[in-house]
């Protein structure tokens, strides 16, 4: 090691190799190899990880060494869903102004133009051009042709058409009924859902199943 000396043979020799500093991980890595070499000092080895960071942490909670101070939106620890409703009305459904609402105060509409609740994104659906689309608000990658099969199919063949591969993915399933909920816009009805802009109504001829059992009636929910 530089600057040591031992002695060869009966001749002093000084050392030039230098010892070697702490080791970092590459961003968001779980494991990274130490090289070899000689090391001096805490020898320590440390990992990386951008969204180890205390706004992204639950309050109070502390992950390696990080406290969260994660509270939620507006001091909420479960912040409200939008429903994309951004119209009010009075008690006969005539459209009003939300700024002010007068005796038709609180409606949803209102608040969400107060900014309370959780932003929708600019682009509701993004077109993957495989075939399928990315949902922006829910994160789920659906298929883009609801009635990709071109043929109806009774719950139980549906369940196992989705268990399948498809545009490179093979984790396809039939969704839940609360992952469809996700989809809705309750600023349209029948369908109750948004074109892929999130500006305006999207068109479904097709009912669509979903993985629950309703123990009242058939097995499968057809949401529409």
């Amino acid at each position: 090691m530089s600057e040591k000396i031992a002695w060869v043979d009966g001749t002093a020799i000084t050392g030039n190799v230098t010892a070697g500093s702490d080791v970092s991980g590459a961003d968001d890595s779980k494991s990274f190899t130490i090289p070899d070499g000689l090391y001096s000092g805490s020898k320590t080895a440390t990992a990386h990880d951008t969204y180890l960071a205390a706004d992204n942490i639950k309050d109070d909670v502390v992950i390696f060494g990080v406290t969260g101070t994660y509270e939620g939106e507006s001091g909420s620890t479960a912040p409200v869903a939008k429903t994309g409703q951004a119209t009010c009305y009075d008690a006969v459904a005539n459209s009003i102004d939300c700024s002010n609402s007068g005796t038709w105060p609180g409606q949803d509409a209102y608040w969400a133009g107060q900014g309370v609740g959780v932003a929708w994104p600019d682009i509701r659906f993004t077109d993957n051009s495989d075939g399928t689309v990315t949902d922006n608000l829910a994160g789920l990658i659906c298929l883009k042709n609801a009635d990709n099969a071109g043929v109806t199919k009774t719950w139980a063949d549906a369940l196992t058409y989705c268990n399948r591969t498809y545009a490179g993915y093979s984790d396809w399933r039939l969704p839940n009924v609360k992952e469809l909920h996700r989809l809705v816009d309750f600023a349209y009805y029948n369908p109750a859902l948004s074109n892929d802009a999130g500006t305006g109504q999207w068109t479904l001829d097709v009912g669509l199943w979903t993985s629950d059992i309703s123990q009242s009636t058939t097995p499968g929910v057809n949401f529409q």
